[in-house]
């Protein structure tokens, strides 16, 4: 019996990872990835990670296993990266490998200039501002409101997931920021508040729960005036698949690039 394509690519892409992960060479590229591209409310420290491996290789990504102790106790992070470059449209050829060692290299430059920014703006942080941001990443308290959807299915819970790993990004803080200036538009006096940072604490088929640092509008840049703001956010309450309600991970998704497309325009 002879063995399909995807079998061999499978098998090819976890050599990979196995490679990866054995090369000491590779420990600490890798260790800079699972920190720089760690979710927003699961950060850790360089100093902190105990082991790092590669549990997962294919075409467009990589997902980090990193071990991460602390002085009580040690827990295991997931950290998925995106490739910038896709590596060979899902098939194997001898090029791939040099491909994703390529994409890890483009994505351990950008780690540095993250972690370098990060470190700046540590040194610059006082206590104030580091409860602010502990109170901003706490998605243990949460208070979902009434015209919360939660998803139906794993693929559509999985959806939610990715789209909130992904728009966390520093890269899309400013389209959260417009977007939640949106969301405050249905609230309350919600256009007095300039909003400093944002993040999302949840995604569901309706719409966004977000989480924000604000300051009432034209008060002093320092932190003292800062308070944390919850924003629900039905934006797609209205958005509609058979049933007026959005079913489909590839509805939402679509919903999700409108609304941040609108924003950037």
């Amino acid at each position: 019996l002879g063995v399909d394509d995807d079998d061999d690519t499978l098998v090819t892409f976890t050599s990979i990872a196995d490679r990866l992960s054995h090369n000491r060479d590779r420990q600490d590229s890798l260790a800079r990835l699972a920190v720089a591209f760690s979710p927003p409310e699961q950060t850790v420290r360089l100093e902190d990670i105990n082991q790092i491996h590669i549990i997962e290789v294919d075409n467009d990504h990589i997902e980090i296993s990193a071990v991460v102790c602390d002085e009580s106790e040690c827990v295991t992070l997931l950290v998925p990266v995106s490739f910038p470059h896709e590596c060979g449209g899902g098939s194997f050829d001898e090029s791939t490998e040099e491909c994703v060692l390529d994409n890890i290299y483009e994505l351990d430059n950008e780690a540095k200039s993250v972690l370098k920014k990060r470190s700046i703006e540590c040194q610059e942080t006082t206590e104030l501002e580091k409860e602010l941001l502990a109170e901003l990443h706490n998605v243990d308290d949460i208070h979902l409101p009434s015209w919360w959807i939660a998803p139906e299915n794993s693929e559509m819970s999985e959806e939610c997931h990715n789209i909130k790993r992904i728009l966390n990004q520093e890269d899309f803080q400013q389209q959260l920021k417009g977007l939640v200036r949106e969301g405050l538009e249905f609230c309350e006096d919600g256009d007095l508040y300039d909003i400093r940072r944002a993040v999302i604490c949840a995604v569901g088929p309706a719409g966004f729960y977000f989480r924000a640092i604000a300051s009432p509008d034209g008060a002093t840049s320092d932190e003292s005036s800062c308070m944390i703001l919850d924003i629900p956010y039905s934006i797609f309450l209205n958005s509609a698949d058979d049933n007026g309600i959005i079913t489909e991970p590839s509805s939402l998704r679509s919903a999700v690039l409108g609304a941040v497309a609108a924003i950037t325009e």
